[in-house]
């Protein structure tokens, strides 16, 4: 049982508040830092021709897709289907390089796992 007359302060110390406050600055400094190097990921893809390649940034989001001169006589389906696999290859390998950046960061920490866990999760019949 827990007594509400006692003075729960008097179990923290200004050491233990100062500790806290250091490891909240560390991981403050580290989120800004690990923003900057996200901010720097490209992921890259190509189509199966070769004719399509797209940059994307770690976020997904394209940055460039650069068309060979045969992409533009494709049909358009052919056309679509080749954009659509470029960037979702360079998503993928953005996504490769982002999940790399975690687990350099966080020593143990897989975000495939705790992705496919998500996944699991959300596709449950609740």
């Amino acid at each position: 049982m827990y007594n509400l007359s006692t003075d729960w302060t008097a179990d923290v110390r200004e050491k233990d508040i100062a500790q806290a406050m250091a490891h909240a600055e560390e991981a403050g400094a580290w989120v800004e830092e690990a923003r900057k190097e996200l901010a720097k990921v490209v992921g890259a893809g190509e189509s199966p021709s070769g004719h399509v390649k797209v940059t994307v940034t770690g976020e997904g989001k394209v940055l460039e897709i650069s068309l060979q001169p045969p992409a533009k006589r494709l049909d358009r389906h052919t056309f679509v289907n080749e954009v659509l696999t470029a960037v979702t290859q360079a998503r993928q390998d953005a996504a490769g390089k982002v999940h790399q950046m975690m687990r350099e960061g966080f020593p143990g920490f897989d975000p495939t796992a705790i992705t496919a866990g998500a996944d699991r999760l959300m596709n449950m019949p609740w």
